[in-house]
């Protein structure tokens, strides 16, 4: 995991990741985004279980929360490369540098900013193509906490939108142009609202 420099803070670590060299609405989105996978992680920690120490009368978590954190690679203008990150913020949160193709080592603001605040958790940072069916390979039952980013601002430079659930649909094509099926979960409602703890 990460480490941070010693009473670095989390705000400390997006100020040295050059978010204060950066847009408004750039800065706006890490800390959104730091915010956000800390609040999901505190809201589900209560589900895991807990040990305790008769010695020392202590009692601790059996063990660190597991958590996953995606986001996603370019869509527009991709010049036959599904893999670059260069205009989409929620891949350069966790890479940092714009790169034609995903590197080894996670060093974006966000991984830095998530390790400052050393959390009882242990991460794992995923960046995705942006196409249908892209998630279809990650093992999601083996986290506790699933957090995927979109942030996508081609459109609009100026405004945040948090999304506090989802529709079970697909509309549009994706970055290969390919279009798939409306219906994502056949069985699944129309509409999925949050767990009570996020929406609040």
């Amino acid at each position: 995991r990460p480490r941070p420099p010693s009473g670095a803070t989390a705000d400390d670590l997006e100020r040295q990741a050059g978010c204060a060299e950066t847009s408004a609405s750039h800065c706006s989105m890490l800390q959104l985004a730091r915010r956000s996978v800390n609040a999901a992680v505190l809201a589900y920690g209560c589900n895991i279980s807990y040990t305790h120490n008769q010695e020392s009368n202590t009692t601790s978590r059996s063990r660190p929360l597991r958590v996953l954190v995606t986001g996603f690679h370019d869509w527009r203008n991709l010049d036959g490369n599904i893999w670059r990150c260069r205009d989409n913020p929620s891949c350069r949160l966790i890479y940092g540098a714009a790169c034609p193709t995903p590197p080894v080592q996670r060093r974006g603001p966000l991984v830095s900013a998530l390790a400052a605040l050393r959390l009882d958790a242990s991460f794992d940072f995923v960046t995705l193509p942006t196409v249908w069916h892209t998630a279809a390979g990650l093992d999601l039952c083996a986290y506790d906490v699933v957090v995927h980013m979109g942030l996508g601002v081609y459109d609009a430079h100026d405004k945040l939108l948090l999304e506090l659930g989802a529709y079970n649909e697909r509309r549009g094509g994706d970055a290969l142009g390919a279009t798939a099926g409306h219906t994502i979960d056949s069985g699944g409602a129309q509409v999925l609202d949050p767990p009570h703890a996020l929406a609040r």
